[in-house]
């Protein structure tokens, strides 16, 4: 399994990417994708892959491409994530169950999203009373009377335990059986151990920005590219490098082999997740030949 994180803002074209890559593993192995959304991202841009009624699901005898499922405002976010993570989908009756065998690519749409969820949640427990963490649970009431507004707000321990179940729940989609893994999120900028600015991912503060990307196979930027007289176009960066502005440090690791003879290039205009992986995969293989030809 090759894990994958997306970092940009909305409307860069996260969510495209991940599925022009299902479409692409479909192609290659005929196997499907589940696509977890959360309830703070619009997939519309997708809409055609997971369609049950649409073109591509009648030429596939009714099955969509992606098999869609959304954290909707109605669900606990902490079963459904718990759920969503383990590989499961859920039935015609609602019914969480263990997805099909043919699965080739898992995505979780987005990281950011399922994280604001977690304190939206976790928040409402403040509102009851319920106390998690060593700090006391905090609300306050606005106005008086039967139509009283009762508020609860996040305090430090709530960050710290969404921070870690997000850990959790990424580690254990690293398992699933399959070809690929995408995380999407948006981006946040930390200060790194030296007080340089970097530009990493957004999940419930900001204590795991600089840390996620290590628990990636490979973690990509993309970004819309702005100029004078021009149409934008969205680059997708393979490596470390410079904000448009020069002033932050943001991520992107390929972890591209030593002794491959074909250069990493730093990004790719009209941003191709499926070239990126490509170039890396066959930087792979040149790598092993060149470890071949030094063997004695």
């Amino acid at each position: 399994m090759k894990t994958v994180l997306l970092i940009g803002d909305s409307g860069s074209g996260k969510t495209p990417q991940a599925g022009e890559l299902a479409f692409d593993v479909y192609q290659r192995t005929g196997k499907y994708s589940v696509y977890y959304v959360s309830r703070h991202e619009h997939p519309e841009t997708i809409e055609v892959l997971y369609d049950p009624t649409g073109p591509v699901a009648k030429k596939l005898g009714g099955r969509p491409l992606l098999t869609k499922e959304m954290m909707t405002p109605d669900v606990d976010p902490w079963y459904w994530l718990h759920k969503a993570t383990s590989g499961q989908v859920r039935d015609a009756k609602g019914q969480w169950i263990k997805a099909p065998p043919d699965i080739g690519c898992w995505i979780y749409d987005g990281a950011s999203g399922f994280g604001e969820a977690l304190l939206d949640a976790t928040a409402e427990s403040a509102k009851d009373g319920v106390a998690i963490g060593g700090y006391k649970p905090f609300s306050f009431t606005v106005g008086k009377g039967p139509g009283a507004l009762k508020v609860g707000a996040n305090n430090p321990s709530h960050f710290g335990v969404i921070q870690q179940k997000m850990h959790e729940f990424m580690g254990r989609t690293q398992y699933l059986p399959g070809e690929y893994c995408v995380w999407t999120g948006r981006p946040q900028s930390q200060d790194d151990a030296e007080d340089n600015p970097v530009l990493g991912i957004k999940i419930a503060g900001k204590a795991i920005t600089l840390h996620v990307p290590a628990w990636f196979t490979h973690t990509f930027r993309i970004e819309v590219i702005t100029a004078l007289n021009e149409a934008p176009k969205k680059r997708l960066y393979l490596q470390e490098h410079k904000t448009q502005a020069g002033k932050k440090e943001a991520f992107g690791n390929a972890r591209y082999p030593l002794h491959a003879t074909t250069p990493l290039p730093l990004y790719l205009d009209d941003a191709n997740l499926v070239e990126a992986l490509r170039i890396i995969e066959k930087g792979k293989g040149e790598a092993a030949l060149w470890y071949a030809e030094q063997l004695k």
